[in-house]
């Protein structure tokens, strides 16, 4: 047990970071940097296995972060629902994980163990945008929490008149991930972007 929490507690407390970038509090300059440590994790883990694990603890960090606000409805008569506040967000959390999960471990197969630390990078940014984007729509879809809307309420976001909020999501990924796949150019470019 010490050994998972050793493992995936970092992994857990980046996507807490990342959250930060959702609104109310919209730090994305905090949330910028935890993905793209996040994405450094992910495309690191050896085998698909171990990279599913890494983005399903940093996916839990971040939607138990972001989605507090569905506690609500259970607080208005709390003395009859509250109980079950904490199951419903501690639930939601781990089961939307399992799209940051899913996207790890098919970045992993299409990467392969031969592939460099770039080609793990793009394949990482590229199937967990897919799959924030299949987020939005499958199961009747849950939308809320994509990594591209920690640009809400900055200049940034009137980029999804163009691109949409999907296409906001993978501009998000690909900024985060140039400091990994490029070190200190790649992140002097981020910082330009």
């Amino acid at each position: 047990m010490r050994g998972v929490l050793r493992n995936l507690g970092p992994a857990f407390g980046l996507g807490l970071l990342t959250a930060a970038g959702q609104l109310p509090l919209g730090a994305w300059y905090v949330a910028l940097p935890a993905l793209a440590v996040v994405i450094a994790r992910v495309a690191g883990a050896e085998g698909a296995r171990r990279a599913a694990a890494q983005a399903w603890a940093a996916g839990a960090g971040h939607f138990l972060g972001a989605l507090t606000w569905i506690i609500s409805p259970f607080l208005v008569e709390p003395e009859v629902y509250a109980w079950m506040a904490p199951f419903a967000l501690i639930l939601m959390a781990a089961g939307l994980a399992l799209f940051w999960a899913a996207a790890g471990a098919l970045s992993a197969l299409v990467a392969g163990a031969v592939g460099g630390q770039g080609r793990r990078v793009a394949a990482f940014v590229a199937a967990l945008a897919g799959m924030e984007a299949l987020r939005g729509v499958l199961f009747t879809g849950f939308p809320w929490a994509l990594p591209g809307h920690i640009w809400i309420d900055t200049p940034v976001a009137q980029l999804a008149a163009w691109i949409g909020a999907n296409g906001l999501t993978l501009l998000t990924l690909v900024v985060a991930a140039l400091p990994v796949m490029f070190g200190p150019a790649g992140a002097a470019l981020a910082a330009l972007a």
